[in-house]
C-alpha cells in the first residue's frame, strides 16, 4: 500500500481529505486534455488506480500471493481506469454536442420572441396600405419632407428636369407600423405612385428570413455543433439589422 501514498506524494498516515486533495490537483496535471505529454496518459491511469485503493473503491491486485497474476491484474486494472477516463470525456464533449440549439446562447423562449417579431412585420407589409395626406416639400434634390419624416424620391424626381412641383402628396403606408413604400405628388406629371427607394418595407425579406431560422433552431435539425452556433449568430445579426432600420426609420 506504501507504494500508492508514494504515488499520490502523501504519507501513509494521510487523512481521506489530504489523499483526494493531493488527487485532485495531480488529475489537473496529468490530464491528456490539459497536458499534451506522452506520459501523461500513463500518469493519470497511476493516480487514478492509487486514489482509487486508497479511499477503497477497488481492491489492490493481489502481488504477493498470486505473482504470476500481478502483471496482468495492473495492466487490466489500468485498461479499464483508461477506458472509463476516456469514456466519460466522450460523454462530456457528447452532452456539450446535444445541446438543443433551441437552448443555445439563449431560452427557448426567445426564439419564439424572434417567430412573433417576424410575423408582426411580415403581416403589417402584406396587410392592404392606407394612404395618407401631407405637405410636400422639397429636402433635397434627392429627398422630400412629408408629415415630419424623409424619404427618397423615386428615381424620375431625381433629375434637374423632373424635379416634381407641388404642396400636397400621398403616401400609402403599412397600416400597423406606419413604413410609407409609395407616394403620389398632387399635380404631378407622374401616372399613379412611386416607390420611394430605401424604405423599411424592401427589407421585409429579413424578416422571412428570422421566421424560417427560428423555425429550424425549434424544430432542431441539425446535430452539428459550429451550424447551431452559424444559425443563432444568423438570426441576431437579422434581428439586430431589422432593429436599425426600425428605429432610422421611426
Amino acid at each position: 500500500m506504501s507504494e500508492y501514498y508514494r504515488i499520490l506524494g502523501v504519507p501513509e498516515n494521510a487523512t481521506a481529505e489530504q489523499i483526494k486533495k493531493a488527487y485532485r490537483m495531480l488529475a489537473r496535471k496529468y490530464h491528456p486534455d490539459m497536458n499534451p505529454a506522452q506520459d501523461a496518459a500513463e500518469n493519470f491511469i497511476r493516480i487514478t488506480e492509487a486514489y482509487e485503493i486508497l479511499i477503497g473503491e477497488r481492491k489492490p491486485p493481489q502481488t504477493k500471493s498470486a505473482p504470476q497474476w500481478s502483471a496482468r491484474d495492473i495492466a487490466r486494472e489500468r485498461a479499464k481506469a483508461y477506458a472509463r477516463m476516456r469514456y466519460a470525456e466522450f460523454r462530456r464533449r457528447s452532452d456539450a454536442f446535444d445541446i438543443p440549439m433551441h437552448s443555445l446562447l439563449w431560452p427557448r423562449w426567445v426564439n419564439y420572441f424572434f417567430i412573433v417579431f417576424a410575423l408582426f412585420f411580415i403581416t403589417d407589409s402584406i396587410l392592404p396600405k392606407n394612404t395618407i395626406k401631407c405637405d410636400f416639400r422639397i429636402k433635397h434634390y434627392k429627398y422630400f419632407d412629408a408629415c415630419g419624416k424623409v424619404y427618397h424620391l423615386a428615381d424620375p424626381h431625381t433629375t434637374v428636369e423632373g424635379q416634381p412641383t407641388g404642396d400636397i402628396v400621398y403616401l400609402r403606408v403599412t397600416p400597423i407600423v406606419g413604413f410609407a413604400s409609395s407616394y403620389y405628388i398632387e399635380g404631378d406629371n407622374q401616372n399613379g405612385f412611386l416607390h420611394i427607394q430605401d424604405s423599411p418595407t424592401e427589407y421585409i425579406a429579413a424578416m422571412y428570413v428570422l421566421l424560417v431560422l427560428s423555425v429550424l433552431v425549434l424544430r432542431n435539425k441539425t446535430k452539428k455543433f459550429e451550424n447551431k452556433l452559424l444559425i443563432k449568430f444568423g438570426m441576431c445579426i437579422v434581428f439586430v439589422a431589422y432593429l436599425f432600420v426600425y428605429f432610422i426609420w421611426r
